[in-house]
């Protein structure tokens, strides 16, 4: 039994595996109060003058709110991570890693202006706007609505709106303005004006996690937005004309969606 726990676990992406894992045991252990929880957020002061460094890291990692709340913040930071990670960057551990330090930190200065403390709930929908700009055409399920993919970021916004207030809708929204900022530099220019990406992986990074002979960074479909290049011009695009719509998935967010084929296969690999 423990050797199929131990090989389910290991084969998670190492990123999404890292995250997820860390997520469980600080809330497990603030549930317990093994660890206290008002350790966990960013709070600027105690982190500078305290020198309480862990804060800007464990922000990401520790939901909040209601113990079901929480599993649901879990799990989404899991099947969209895990997805993202095997999927669009096709294993390829530093470029993903690279992803989450550029949208952690956009989320961080975003947030830090407008004095949020709490950085999960922003991340969450950084990686589901990124997701779902590469399956902008398939119909998930959100509560009790059937949407495409690329209206579930929004409707994110429009839940914390609705159920906690505006501040926290505008703390979440800074992760839709990392993922797009993310997408409009790796894709959107390129497609505009020609060229390669303004953001690429460090050196370092890749040198430091070597990506294997099958992980290549995928560019993705993003068939949320139609290349901007003529009629017939196809190079460094990724075509999505063969990308069919789904139908029945689970947006792993809901009352009723962890029942509805969250642990459905991955589907199509995207990209290179």
């Amino acid at each position: 039994m423990s050797n199929e726990i131990h090989d389910v676990i290991m084969q998670i992406p190492p990123v999404t595996r890292i995250m997820v894992l860390t997520s469980i045991v600080l809330f497990l252990g603030s549930s317990l109060r093994f660890i206290n929880a008002g350790l966990l957020p960013n709070y600027w002061p105690d982190t500078i003058y305290k020198l309480q460094i862990w804060r800007p890291f464990t922000t990401f990692l520790m939901p909040f709110g209601f113990p079901m709340t929480c599993a649901m913040d879990i799990y989404a930071l899991y099947k969209y991570g895990r997805q993202l990670e095997e999927d669009k960057f096709n294993r390829a551990t530093a470029d993903y890693l690279f992803f989450i330090m550029f949208t952690t930190t956009v989320i961080t200065i975003c947030a830090t202006i407008l004095d949020g403390t709490m950085y999960m709930k922003p991340l969450i929908v950084a990686l589901v706007y990124t997701w779902s700009q590469d399956h902008a055409d398939t119909l998930v399920n959100f509560y009790f609505l059937q949407i495409k993919a690329s209206y579930v970021p929004l409707l994110l916004l429009l839940v914390d709106l609705i159920m906690i207030g505006q501040h926290s809708m505008l703390i979440s929204g800074t992760g839709y303005v990392a993922g797009h900022l993310y997408l409009f530099l790796d894709v959107l220019y390129p497609k505009a004006f020609g060229g390669a990406g303004l953001i690429s992986t460090p050196k370092f990074l890749t040198r430091l996690l070597p990506p294997s002979a099958s992980s290549t960074k995928a560019s993705g479909a993003y068939t949320a937005y139609k290349p901007l290049t003529k009629p017939g011009n196809t190079s460094g695009t990724a075509s999505s004309s063969g990308q069919s719509t789904s139908v029945g998935s689970s947006t792993g967010f809901g009352r009723f969606s962890l029942s509805s084929g969250s642990f459905q296969g991955k589907g199509k690999r995207l990209g290179g």
